[in-house]
């Protein structure tokens, strides 16, 4: 996902937008392992802001920016722009002000990019308050990221022996990704990393680089694909959620990519696979 925003980013920042990253693609930059197919912003509601948004979301491709104007921005809690990608601009949201978040925000990094992205501390306020599911489970994950011994870090200890027989695999598979891996965001400072991780990094290495695969590795691929869907098929958790989650639901929905993809899916990896391509 976050490949295809880098050019986003590059706007933002070249017109002086004040912004921050928040919602799923903050929490994978904090450490989440999971997939998240949109970019969440939080703006500075002023008209001037409002108004250097719209020239750079232009700017960077995203045509429906010249569909609204800086007066609607503001008049709203959200506006979806949805493009090429998806970018929900979010001029309030529950836990935090823009404020606090600007104050706290740090500065990270991809691929020589540089953006904006809310702290860990006011990413757990913020889906604290939202509440649902998904922003709780992101509090745990969260939170045991900053303790380093909660029942949630100690599950993804558990998990790392899962996660390297994947990129073991994968990289046996298609030995190219293990170059990309070494600048992933999904690697920690010590070296370690867990299945969804993986599987997302690889999901964005797959749709660069299929049409370079030989027939008999994506045969070879995709057999294993369904090896992985059909482990611990009823597992939250387990590389089959890692599989579905991060890699097949972030290859759907591509076009022509997708219809070729789906020759060389398994019957569990396809049923997984057209509920996603189907929206």
């Amino acid at each position: 996902m976050l490949d295809r925003l880098t050019g986003v980013f590059a706007s933002l920042n070249s017109h002086d937008v004040k912004y921050v990253v928040i919602g799923g693609i903050a929490a994978v930059l904090h450490g989440v392992p999971r997939a998240t197919f949109d970019l969440d912003v939080l703006i500075e509601a002023t008209p001037d802001n409002a108004r250097r948004l719209l020239d750079a979301l232009s700017e960077a491709g995203l045509g429906t920016a010249s569909m609204t104007t800086a007066e609607d921005v503001l008049a709203h809690e959200i506006t979806v722009f949805q493009d090429r990608v998806r970018i929900d601009v979010q001029t309030s949201t529950p836990g935090i002000t823009f404020k606090e978040a600007w104050r706290h925000h740090q500065t990270m990094e991809y691929k020589g990019q540089p953006l904006h992205v809310v702290s860990r501390g006011d990413l757990i306020a913020a889906k604290r308050a939202a509440g649902r599911d998904v922003d709780l489970a992101d509090v745990r994950e969260l939170e045991a990221g900053e303790a380093g011994d909660t029942q949630a870090g100690q599950f993804l200890l558990i998990q790392d022996h899962a996660a390297e027989d994947v990129f073991a695999r994968l990289t046996d598979l298609v030995p190219g990704f293990r170059t990309v891996w070494e600048d992933s965001l999904f690697v920690g400072e010590d070296g370690s990393f867990t299945a969804h991780g993986v599987f997302s990094e690889f999901s964005t290495y797959v749709r660069e680089h299929l049409a370079e695969f030989s027939e008999e590795t994506r045969t070879s691929l995709f057999r294993y694909i369904e090896q992985c869907v059909t482990t611990n098929i009823h597992s939250d958790a387990g590389v089959s959620n890692a599989a579905c989650t991060c890699f097949l639901e972030n290859i759907a929905g591509e076009g022509d990519f997708s219809l070729t993809v789906q020759r060389y899916l398994g019957p569990e990896s396809r049923k997984y696979f057209d509920l996603w391509n189907a929206r």
